[in-house]
């Protein structure tokens, strides 16, 4: 059941462009900015950063007022599977 709930709602366009964001972009991201860089509305991409919080693709850490979002090792496997099969699109 985890694993359908994962691939329901891992292999959209949204949390796919977010995943390679996070393993493109700079290594201090946050949910404002990532929502600029997707296209993407700040609640959207926030639901979306919590499920995969929840899943723990993602973990959040605070510097300040600031939360930012870092893949975790299982992550980072995801989002460089899926940057790769987007360069090879």
């Amino acid at each position: 059941m985890k694993k359908e709930l994962i691939m329901k709602n891992i292999f959209r366009e949204k949390p796919v462009n977010i995943l390679i964001a996070l393993y493109n972009g700079p290594e201090r991201l946050f949910i404002s900015k990532l929502s600029k860089i997707t296209d993407c509305t700040y609640p959207h991409v926030s639901k979306i950063i919590h499920f995969m919080k929840d899943q723990q693709i993602v973990n959040l850490y605070k510097e300040g007022r600031t939360k930012y979002i870092r893949l975790t090792p299982k992550g980072l496997i995801i989002a460089e599977n899926l940057n790769d099969i987007e360069k090879e699109l």
